[in-house]
């Protein structure tokens, strides 16, 4: 276990750079007759694109995410469409999967550009998890990640510092509100919607049964097991197993991902994202023992030495989920110090 002292702690590099990336930097891939992949370049230093779908509608195009407001954004859209062969005229509809900045930051000007109506799944939207979520007062953020053990010398670099500066992006609130099982229907067949919460509390994918072509937005990804976002519902980590376990159960042949090319060998790629959301909870319940640890102590033994701060916040947040999921499941306890300090052990300890 690894132990970080209040003045020990070396302050994380900033994660808020940007990197210069240009409009002829987007691509788009065609996926299927009516189905086509758009790749838009992200300015953040660790996440270089995300995924946008464009499916064929029956009047016009509908738009599945749209990444960031943050420059090119609305120019390497614009590049991706008419690779696409798509005019932003012709969009009818914007589906956006979850309300996180890389997907739904440039909804506002899209809508405002084209006249599209905008879908999202059931409120509330958060844009990040409670400790940074930017449209909640600074303060109210540093008072909880104090009490989640943050060393105060490195507060602000866990609670108020976003890749690229991405945050508070002009926001544009549903036309439409998806639920579970409503259809969106194209020319390459419906699209069914299923809600996926535990990466975001709003998430939902998208599933073409005649294809079975799943667009799963952040539920699965390649590399590490998908980020949870702390409080904005009970259980992140139930979450985002129930979420993966329903998406198992569809058979689906291609997972369209929010990053990354498609996945062919579907269930084999889910059900190993399903083994290191396990996998998780079994590192951290291994950094517990009779003396009581707070989540940032449980986070550091988690996070390389050298990790900058978008790291430490995704440690965080996937700590304190899983910590406050062994707990309702009864294998850890909690308790506030006499420093304010929420500490944790494993129950019966």
């Amino acid at each position: 276990m690894v132990h970080v002292g209040q003045d020990t702690f070396q302050v994380p590099r900033s994660a808020a750079g940007r990197l210069p990336r240009t409009a002829s930097d987007a691509r788009a891939h065609p996926v299927s007759e009516g189905l086509w992949s758009l790749q838009l370049p992200l300015c953040y230093r660790s996440v270089a694109s995300t995924n946008a779908y464009l499916l064929a509608g029956r009047d016009g195009w509908i738009l599945v995410d749209c990444g960031s407001c943050l420059p090119p954004g609305w120019d390497a859209m614009e590049v991706a469409l008419g690779q696409a062969g798509a005019a932003p005229e012709d969009l009818e509809l914007l589906v956006v999967t979850h309300s996180h900045a890389d997907h739904r930051g440039l909804a506002g000007e899209i809508v405002r550009r084209t006249g599209c109506a905008m879908a999202m799944g059931e409120a509330p939207h958060p844009i990040l998890d409670v400790l940074r979520d930017p449209s909640l007062p600074l303060d109210a953020r540093r008072a909880r990640g104090l009490e989640e053990g943050i060393p105060r010398v490195a507060l602000d670099r866990f609670v108020d510092d976003l890749p690229g500066d991405d945050g508070v992006y002009p926001a544009a609130e549903p036309d439409r509100v998806l639920v579970a099982g409503e259809n969106l229907e194209s020319r390459s067949g419906a699209w069914e919607v299923v809600p996926v919460p535990g990466h975001s509390g709003d998430q939902i994918a998208l599933w073409n049964g005649r294809r079975r072509h799943l667009i799963s937005a952040d539920l699965a990804l390649p590399g590490p097991a998908s980020y949870l976002e702390y409080g904005t519902r009970p259980d992140p980590h139930a979450d985002q197993l129930a979420s993966l376990d329903r998406a198992i159960a569809l058979e689906p042949e291609v997972v369209l991902a929010g990053h990354g090319r498609p996945v062919g060998d579907a269930v084999t790629f889910l059900r190993g994202c399903r083994e290191k959301a396990v996998g998780r909870v079994q590192a951290v319940q291994a950094t517990l023992g009779s003396k009581p640890v707070s989540g940032f102590e449980v986070a550091a033994s988690l996070t390389p030495g050298d990790a900058d701060s978008g790291h430490w916040q995704r440690s965080m947040a996937e700590s304190l989920s899983v910590l406050e999921h062994l707990e309702r499941v009864g294998l850890t306890r909690s308790s506030d110090d006499q420093d304010g300090i929420r500490r944790w052990t494993r129950a019966g300890s």
